[in-house]
């Protein structure tokens, strides 16, 4: 990058600074959680469950919010904390790469797109880079798992009530499915260890996001094909008299056809 077309990002971007923000107390992040609109949404369910004498159904989506309240509450909290820590941090000056030569600036002036030099080591332009495909591609693996599930789940629903069949899935288990099979994968895929050759591919166009035709395609067809199964296996249990134990088979079907 030149110093000219540095000087054009900084005007752009503006200066390289946290911005001060009021301190939030840890009683007021978690007071804050319960603001949310889905919180809020499930909350009346639960007002709704325990009025109509559904007090099990009531405890179960409970316990569930208080979970997503408590788990939202600590990633909150880490990253308050964690803002602390890099205004603590914050070097006064940085080495960047201008124009091909090694310059040192004051760190508020650092823009978009500047390599910023740790040391004199080579390697350490190149683990950055690493690190930046990695974290991309476990972004992309994290959306395209949870999108296809959850379209898998809206395609169910809608073919079950278009067909008018009973429910395959009760709220509880709707709610079970998105915290246990849904969450904890996901999680799992955002820390994922870098493919072997994921510094031999060609550098991504900037341009280009993350909802690509090939990803698209595969978020469509790994929905569909969730539906496909689960409404398959609903149907040919369909002989059952019990509402519940269908629910409860394509609730199982769900866990293992991701």
């Amino acid at each position: 990058m030149s110093a000219i077309e540095a000087k054009e990002r900084l005007k752009k971007f503006g200066y390289n600074e946290l911005k001060e923000a009021k301190k939030i107390s840890p009683f007021e992040i978690f007071v804050a959680q319960f603001k949310n609109v889905l919180i809020l949404i499930l909350l009346a369910a639960v007002a709704i469950s325990a009025s109509i004498g559904e007090a099990a159904d009531a405890a179960v989506i409970f316990i569930i919010v208080f979970f997503a309240a408590v788990l939202g509450f600590v990633q909150e909290y880490k990253a308050e904390r964690a803002m602390e820590a890099l205004k603590k941090l914050a070097a006064p000056t940085a080495r960047v790469l201008r124009g091909g030569w090694e310059a040192g600036i004051p760190a508020r002036e650092v823009v978009p797109g500047d390599v910023v030099l740790l040391d004199d080591n080579f390697a350490s332009i190149v683990a950055a880079v690493e690190e930046g495909r990695v974290v991309f591609e476990n972004i992309k693996k994290y959306l395209m798992y949870l999108l296809s599930s959850n379209l898998g789940e809206v395609l169910l629903m809608s073919a079950a009530i278009l067909a008018g069949l009973p429910l395959p899935l009760i709220a509880i288990q709707i709610l079970y499915v998105n915290l246990a099979t849904d969450g904890l994968p996901a999680i799992a895929l955002s820390v994922d260890p870098p493919e072997p050759d994921i510094m031999r591919r060609p550098p991504r166009n900037p341009r280009q996001g993350i909802f690509t035709r090939p990803v698209v395609g595969l978020i469509g067809i790994g929905g569909v094909w969730s539906a496909g199964v689960n409404l398959g296996i609903f149907l040919s249990l369909s002989s059952l008299s019990s509402s519940s134990r269908h629910s409860t088979t394509a609730q199982t079907g769900f866990r293992y056809s991701k």
